[in-house]
């Protein structure tokens, strides 16, 4: 069962980080960490699903679009907000038409200024407390 994220300001943040390429993901992962966030990371849509059944404290998830498997980013984006509506989704690609991008779904454009998507970040969860 997938499981809403707790809301403590003093506690850690976890941020499902759902990215294919190795590289990109290493440097997000480092960024997020270093901003003071636990990553747990995915490769492709259809394994984030059994990752947020785990009994982990999801509070945002940040995914690419284009992901290997049967399911890309929107595909998703749509499955947490509709199983988890208080758990803020970000979605990124290079190639996407933003009118694309599901209802209550923030999208950032690669290629991305890494402290627009710490703001972005910080924004989503502030809101969603």
């Amino acid at each position: 069962m997938l499981q809403p994220p707790t809301c403590n300001a003093s506690a850690q943040k976890t941020i499902l980080l759902v990215e294919d390429d190795d590289d990109l993901r290493d440097m997000m992962r480092n960024i997020l960490e270093t901003a003071g966030f636990h990553v747990i990371e995915a490769t492709t849509a259809d394994s984030v699903i059994a990752v947020l059944s785990a009994p982990h404290d999801v509070a945002l998830v940040f995914t690419d679009v284009a992901l290997p498997g049967q399911a890309d980013g929107f595909t998703l984006a749509r499955m947490v907000r509709e199983a988890m509506p208080d758990v803020p989704v970000l979605v990124t690609s290079g190639k996407v038409p933003r009118n694309q991008v599901p209802d209550g779904v923030t999208f950032i454009p690669k290629p991305y200024i890494l402290a627009k998507v710490l703001q972005n970040i910080q924004e989503a969860l502030h809101t969603a407390c």
